[in-house]
């Protein structure tokens, strides 16, 4: 059988256009034209208003939505059109919700049941249910929680009366093979150490939650500067640290508040608004939210010199404890760690704490978090003027909708620390901190406290910088005292 026509309406709403008239907000019937035995087509009317189920597609079956019964069909000519439109954004969300079937996923001979729920918007990792996807979308999901040595050597669906159907990779979600109800996804990996795959692992920082599928990649960090991708520094080619490196407190807080940023006009006060706006919004993309994280027990699994993997064991509740009214940046940034290349984060989830809801970071997490985070970035122009660039940090604030939690921008200040995303435009020349200076251009970079960038031509107007006074000597490349301990 066919997908259900609720299915085919919400994964094809990008191909359904047509020229409405003032006033109509999209079709409200679907007619199914079926053909009988002897050749006659009879109709089936469905309102995709109501609340009935719609009926079951066959295949051979012809599909017309319209409007109102008397008044014109939408592919009818001679109308007052004013607009081309798609299915409007609420008609959308009433099918979404109808949508919901089980389906296998096989990776090496393991298998995972999971629900497919078009009523989701966002994917709890912690939860056997996944948002409406295709076959390539859900196996680049799922297959996170293996690991980086794997990579994928195929991928088949296998569905009841199908011959098995291979599935390209894909990015583009109208390109993806649509998944239905019963579907097998049969996964298979390959062992890439040592090889290019496996060498990879020093180009990036990667944060995991054991035994699940969720990784976040942090690679920005190490992009050139030069033509050949080579960043122009101070640096000798044996040093692998750069200005530009992610602390772990940066990661973690960014797990989060790389999704809230993109996310400022959303509905916020309306969270069912909210869950039908968001599958538009982000045009396919799929927001994982990790709940009740634990950074009482986190694990950087890092490379030594001599090939050997060590283990640093971090708890950060007595630092979280610790922090006070009084405490100063500085302080709490004495929990922090500056991350590696090649590191891999494993941040687990709170195992007592789940089936419970989650509304954020608790206060000591907030607490720690933003004072750690906050701080101001110095902009100093070739003529000598030095700005200072306040960076307010703010944790997202976790909303839950029909469709799952989801990460909106705090009120005030910023949570991201992207840079694109604070710095207007995101445009320098070169960037330093603690001695360490590149001139690697990257606007997705992380904002860090004693950030010293050099802009020849950039003279930025929001938000309004503090100014310093240039001094009385030529315009230097910026220089800072190095960092505190534990930074």
């Amino acid at each position: 059988q066919p997908g259900s026509l609720e299915q085919l309406l919400v994964e094809r709403k990008a191909g359904i256009q047509w020229q409405s008239e003032a006033g109509k907000a999209g079709p409200v019937l679907a007619t199914i034209w079926r053909s009988a035995a002897d050749g006659k087509r009879t109709p089936l009317q469905a309102d995709l208003r109501g609340d009935a189920a719609l009926p079951a597609l066959e295949w051979g079956d012809v599909v017309e939505l319209s409007y109102e019964p008397e008044e014109q069909r939408i592919f009818g000519y001679g109308s007052t059109a004013v607009q081309n439109s798609t299915l409007p954004e609420n008609l959308v969300w009433k099918l979404r919700q109808r949508i919901s079937f089980p389906v296998v996923v096989e990776m090496d001979g393991q298998t995972q049941d999971f629900t497919v729920r078009g009523g989701l918007v966002t994917f709890d990792p912690t939860r056997p249910e996944v948002p409406l996807m295709g076959a390539a979308q859900l196996a680049r999901l799922i297959s996170q929680q293996k690991p980086e040595k794997y990579a994928q050597k195929s991928l088949t669906v296998i569905r009841q009366g199908w011959p098995d159907v291979r599935v390209l990779s894909t990015t583009e979600p109208s390109a993806d093979f649509a998944l239905q109800k019963g579907d097998r996804l049969k996964w298979e990996t390959q062992d890439t150490s040592p090889g290019p795959k496996w060498a990879m692992r020093a180009s990036e920082i990667r944060v995991c939650s054991p035994g699940l599928p969720f990784a976040v990649r942090f690679q920005e960090f190490l992009g050139g500067g030069g033509g050949d991708g080579t960043p122009r520094d101070n640096l000798a080619p044996s040093n692998s640290l750069r200005p530009t490196q992610p602390s772990l407190l940066q990661a973690i807080a960014m797990l989060y508040g790389s999704a809230a940023n993109r996310l400022k006009e959303a509905p916020a006060n309306d969270p069912v608004a909210l869950a039908a706006w968001l599958p538009g919004a982000l045009e396919g993309e799929i927001l994982s939210v990790l709940p009740h994280p634990d950074l009482t027990h986190i694990r950087v699994r890092r490379k030594s010199e001599d090939g050997a993997e060590k283990i640093i064991e971090i708890d950060l509740q007595k630092a979280m404890d610790g922090i006070k009214d009084g405490t100063t940046a500085e302080e709490a940034r004495q929990a922090d760690l500056l991350l590696q290349p090649g590191d891999v984060v494993e941040l687990p989830v709170d195992r007592k704490a789940l089936g419970q809801p989650w509304t954020g970071f608790t206060a000591p997490q907030r607490a720690l978090l933003e004072k750690a985070l906050s701080g101001s970035v110095q902009i100093t122009y070739e003529a000598g003027q030095v700005t200072l660039l306040p960076v307010l940090y703010r944790t997202p604030r976790l909303t839950a909708t029909p469709g799952g939690l989801v990460p909106l921008p705090a009120s005030e200040g910023t949570s991201s620390l992207v840079l694109r995303d604070v710095l207007p435009d995101g445009l320098y020349d070169a960037v330093s901190k603690d001695g360490l200076l590149t001139d690697m251009k990257s606007d997705r970079i992380l904002l860090s406290e004693r950030f010293q960038f050099l802009c020849r031509s950039l003279n930025p107007t929001r938000p309004a910088p503090r100014i310093i006074p240039p001094p009385p000597s030529p315009a230097r490349r910026p220089q800072v005292a190095p960092a505190p301990r534990g930074r």
